[in-house]
């Protein structure tokens, strides 16, 4: 660049020229484009701008002749230099540092009094200290006169710096990425996310009991696992609400105004209208469009990430219209609307580690970077069959048992009556019988095993959790059979012991079968976390569906078409019966 072209292009403070090789930060244009509607050359291949982290289209504003803060000490940093000159982000702590050095082995200083400050400019006099306060800390940076290296006419230019408000704090993979939980029920998805690292600003639920037992836990201050320096629920807000009564200011931190955004907002909206256990009334149901709120709060919020879970019933519940997965559709296409991204897929609790084959749906949905992939299996069924080191055998139900304390006496509930001869010819892994329901290709009637008369298997894991207080049998050594107790059940879907649930007997089955099991929640945690860390941004788009949603999909329209009136039928008399 010539003398009298860099004459000819004043900075933003209205000093002289700029230098190549200066970072130009959040521009609204592209590098270059700017030295073209100047006159300037572009940029030699070895000095190129490097492209903003911020992802296109998402610059924000042009700030002229602003230098990129790369990097922070905690609360005290300053920089200067440009990564995409090669040179090493420079960072000086302390209240008693000058200006950042950045070595490049093109230019030195030309005293001692005189440090490089970047590319081609020496920082000339004593440095001046702004105190600027970002969030709840005051950073430090370091402004000086800077003149070209190179002999020049005697002018000056001064060094700005553009500071991101959002980074100044601590590096992505320092700080503590921020959970927003709706529908949290007892805590079984918060309890996996906070295991991954996150931490949960506030946490919301309709059911009172839901509420207590987050309120006492977080009383008590339960470690988590892995990280006993923090405590479960530590500083969360805990609101007592119904999804429609709030607002995304209710979520946010106290203090944070509308632009604050949560790294994620997680839940699973109620699952009874979609699930086999209920009338599967789906859309029908007015539980079954909580999901719209959850959407609407998304809206709101503008969470980087989400997650959000149901029954897999829910991949072929039908729209009033009668399309087999028509729900899940609509779910997807409302989150497309306000600007997110979906992946769906169905995850068994069993193949990540839990001695409960527990099968639910999750989505993950992402705004403005790459869509997480879902966590691959770490055990199997078959494990011991293949050819792999790296997946285990499925943890039994048998192996979980025998690592439990005893029972409580108090807990305990064993057979009796009638129901003593019922259960005890049955195999492990089979139940009674229930009455059929006629169809038409079923004349003899559709049946299946009774819930409340299930002998569990111990040599798998168990069977999924019910919000039920009737839980699998089991035979002990002795040939004795008893109910899993809640504690236990509470222990698969795994809380912890110091988790203290509260309300009726009838009350803690009902939180603990409704809950996200605690594990796998943990495992999609470390996925979004990671995610996070990246820190990458794109514009992503929505996955296919998975190929086995298809094959369901239709395989469900098919089986309606040949058996919805006889359904229809059977559901209306049960309607009437009570």
């Amino acid at each position: 660049m010539s003398r009298d072209q860099a004459r000819g292009f004043k900075n933003a403070s209205g000093g002289g020229a700029t230098a190549p090789g200066w970072r130009w930060h959040r521009s609204r244009v592209p590098a270059d484009s700017w030295r073209a509607s100047w006159g300037l050359p572009s940029r030699p291949p070895s000095t190129q701008a490097e492209p903003s982290s911020r992802g296109p289209g998402r610059q924000g504003r042009s700030y002229s002749g602003a230098l990129h803060l790369d990097a922070l000490n905690h609360n005290r940093s300053t920089v200067c230099g440009s990564k995409a000159d090669g040179m090493g982000a420079g960072v000086s702590g302390g209240r008693g540092g000058g200006v950042a050095r950045a070595s490049q082995s093109a230019h030195t200083p030309q005293s001692p009094s005189e440090p490089a400050c970047c590319p081609r400019l020496m920082c000339q006099g004593a440095p001046q200290r702004q105190n600027l306060p970002v969030a709840s800390s005051v950073v430090e940076v370091y402004s000086g006169r800077c003149r070209s290296s190179e002999p020049r006419d005697s002018r000056q230019v001064r060094c700005c710096i553009s500071l991101r408000r959002k980074k100044l704090s601590t590096s992505n993979n320092e700080r503590q990425p921020t959970l927003i939980s709706l529908f949290s029920g007892a805590g079984g998805l918060d309890i996996g996310l906070e295991r991954a690292g996150f931490h949960t600003v506030t946490a919301t639920d309709f059911d009172a009991n839901c509420v207590n037992t987050l309120e006492t836990v977080k009383g008590l201050g339960v470690p988590v696992r892995g990280k006993p320096e923090l405590q479960h629920l530590n500083g969360t807000r805990l609101i007592h609400a119904s999804a429609e009564e709030l607002k995304a200011s209710d979520l946010r931190p106290e203090g944070a105004t509308s632009k604050w955004r949560p790294d994620v907002l997680a839940g699973g909206p109620p699952c009874q209208p979609f699930s086999s256990a209920g009338r599967q009334k789906g859309i029908e149901d007015p539980r079954g469009k909580l999901f719209l709120e959850f959407v609407s709060l998304a809206e709101q919020l503008k969470p980087r990430l989400i997650l959000f879970e149901n029954v897999r019933g829910l991949v072929t519940a039908k729209t009033p219209d009668g399309e087999p997965g028509g729900v899940l559709r609509l779910i997807r296409q409302s989150f497309e609307e306000i600007g997110y991204a979906t992946r769906f897929k169905l995850l068994n609790a069993a193949d990540f580690g839990s001695a409960q084959r527990r099968i639910r749906l999750f989505m993950f949905a992402a705004r403005d970077r790459s869509l997480p992939d879902f966590p691959e299996p770490t055990h199997g069924k078959n494990a011991g069959d293949m050819l792999t080191g790296d997946i285990k055998p499925w943890v039994s139900l048998g192996e979980f048992l025998s690592a439990q304390p005893m029972a409580d006496p108090e807990d305990i509930v064993v057979p009796t009556g009638s129901l003593v001869d019922e259960l005890a010819d049955l195999v492990p892994g089979t139940g009674v019988k229930s009455q059929g329901i006629v169809e038409a290709n079923r004349p003899s009637g559709h049946w299946g095993y009774r819930q409340d008369r299930f002998l569990a298997d111990l040599s798998l894991p168990a069977r999924t959790i019910r919000a039920a207080t009737t839980p699998d049998w089991v035979r002990l050594e002795d040939g004795s059979l008893r109910r899993l107790t809640w504690r236990e059940c509470a222990a698969l879907q795994g809380f912890p012991r110091e988790w203290e649930i509260q309300g009726t007997l009838a009350a803690k089955f009902r939180q603990i079968g409704n809950a996200v099991q605690a594990d796998m929640a943990e495992k999609l945690g470390l996925a979004l976390k990671a995610s996070i860390d990246r820190n990458k941004r794109s514009n992503p788009v929505s996955a296919p569906w998975p190929a086995e949603f298809q094959k369901w999909m239709a395989y469900t329209a098919m089986e309606h078409q040949t058996n919805g009136k006889h359904r229809a039928a059977a559901r209306e008399l049960r309607e009437k019966v009570g």
